[in-house]
């Protein structure tokens, strides 16, 4: 229980930041682990149903495990059912009201065919809301000694030639002549 308040799990965005209270729903053993499942649900008047965490914690008392069952829920989803149907219920009613409506103002008054029936009461059968079934605890496998991989082998790459640098262009220099005989034509200095 210290470690489930310490470090909360994850209850869904509605219960993000509410503080939770827990309570053990059940605990059992196996060779390697302790198993423990704790009720979680929000401090205070709370009138939804409980979630569930379990727990795996070692011989040696370290939580090698942790997992959400299922979320707490709050009273609300359920009124919410019963408004969809009482909702699918009425759509009914009125859906049988205007077939009715239809039928009787579609025949003359001097029809001699047999009036249709009129249904005088509907029934609807909505089946009990069904309880999601608790997940069975999975055994966690024992971990096992790992097998070392051997280190690569060094290869030497092979020697390294440069690129070939290109041979510098000259560049130009201007001739040591007089300004005025470097025109057409050459003058006889």
């Amino acid at each position: 229980m210290q470690t489930a308040r310490e470090t909360p799990g994850e209850y869904g965005g509605r219960f993000r930041d509410a503080s939770m209270a827990f309570e053990i729903a059940e605990s059992s053993e196996d060779e390697d682990y302790y198993i423990v499942t704790l009720g979680v649900r929000p401090q205070g008047d709370f009138s939804g149903t409980s979630g569930q965490e379990q727990f795996f914690i070692s011989k040696e008392g370290e939580v090698a495990h942790r997992q959400v069952l299922s979320l707490p829920r709050t009273g609300s989803s359920s009124g919410r059912m019963v408004s969809i149907v009482a909702g699918v219920a009425v759509a009914v009613v009125v859906i049988a009201a205007v077939v009715a409506f239809a039928i009787v103002g579609s025949g003359s008054e001097a029809s001699s065919a047999a009036p249709t029936p009129i249904p005088t009461s509907i029934v609807v059968v909505v089946p009990p809301p069904t309880e999601t079934p608790t997940p069975t605890p999975t055994q966690i496998p024992t971990p096992e000694e790992p097998t070392p991989t051997p280190l690569p082998t060094l290869v030497p790459l092979s020697t390294y030639t440069p690129f070939p640098t290109a041979t510098p262009r000259p560049t130009f220099t201007p001739s040591q002549l007089p300004w005025h005989c470097r025109h057409t034509p050459p003058c006889q200095h």
